[in-house]
């Protein structure tokens, strides 16, 4: 895992630096890593599954460092302290990764409203565009694409476990996109799928509650997770969401999870409550 950089080389403070973790772990691990920060990384994490980077850097153990310019060159890779950094930052090429013309739409995708980017990609250009800020919208418009293809993927596969509040959340940016992305009209349809499921709005106060004690099972507070997801069964029966919640809670217990104590050595190495903590738990 990448750890945190020095606040000298900060997303605030760094003038046209782009810094960024990197990781090969599953993302569900990545997310439990961030969820246990007390203080969150200020760059984004990337995961890359196909280990180019990593050989491009000759990364043999993390953390490695890694500095490279606008050009693709590599400055710096290894294990270096900040003397080390800044002299590779000093001698990499200046200037933007992305073409200047395109600085608004990079800060709204930074931002996270990819909906809104892909606005800007489709307003007529201000004069002539060379070859690479043609390249650049090219590149920018089907990544966000692809994000909108995978976020419909998402909200289905949501919608097919039963969790319908988390379904409509995951495709809620592509149904407003205006101008529309290419998977718009069917995110519309999913989401009047959504709509239509019997009990919807009993499913999305149960989906409420089920997401608090998905947050409480991902934190290892097992007892709190359970008493979430029998509120789930008691606040929206019959529906969807409250027999999902039934059975996560039925998971939990069978894995034997109910007094793990995060604290406990015993219980780490088990990867599940000891006999020290264990609690019986009435479902």
């Amino acid at each position: 895992m990448v750890p945190s950089l020095s606040s000298k080389y900060s997303k605030e403070e760094a003038k046209g630096l782009v810094i960024i973790g990197v990781t090969d772990e599953d993302p569900a691990i990545v997310e439990k890593w961030l969820g246990k920060m007390k203080t969150k990384p200020s760059y984004p994490i990337a995961i890359l599954a196909d280990g180019k980077l990593e050989q491009a850097l000759g990364v043999q153990a993390f953390p490695t460092q890694g500095v490279i310019d606008p050009t693709g060159t590599i400055t710096f890779a290894g294990h270096g302290g900040e003397s080390e950094l800044s002299k590779a930052l000093a001698s990499a090429s200046k200037g933007g990764i992305w073409p200047k013309k395109l600085d608004k739409v990079v800060a709204t995708i930074r931002s996270g409203d990819l909906a809104k980017a892909y606005a800007e990609l489709q307003k007529p250009p201000a004069g002539d565009l060379d070859e690479k800020e043609k390249a650049a919208i090219t590149r920018f418009t089907a990544y966000i694409e692809e994000v909108g293809k995978t976020a419909l993927e998402a909200g289905r596969a949501l919608k097919k476990e039963g969790r319908l509040l988390a379904a409509s959340q995951a495709i809620a940016p592509i149904v407003a996109a205006d101008p529309p992305l290419p998977v718009t009209a069917d995110a519309k349809a999913l989401q009047a799928e959504i709509e239509a499921a019997p009990n919807h709005k009993l499913e999305l106060a149960g989906g409420e509650l089920f997401d608090k004690a998905s947050q409480l099972e991902d934190e290892a507070e097992y007892l709190d997770a359970i008493s979430g997801y029998k509120a789930v069964v008691k606040k929206a029966p019959g529906t969807q969401i409250a027999t999902l919640a039934d059975k996560r809670a039925q998971e939990i217990v069978e894995k034997g999870l109910p007094g793990f104590s995060k604290s406990c050595e015993k219980c780490g190495e088990a990867k599940k409550a000891c006999e020290k903590h264990a609690k019986p738990v009435k479902l």
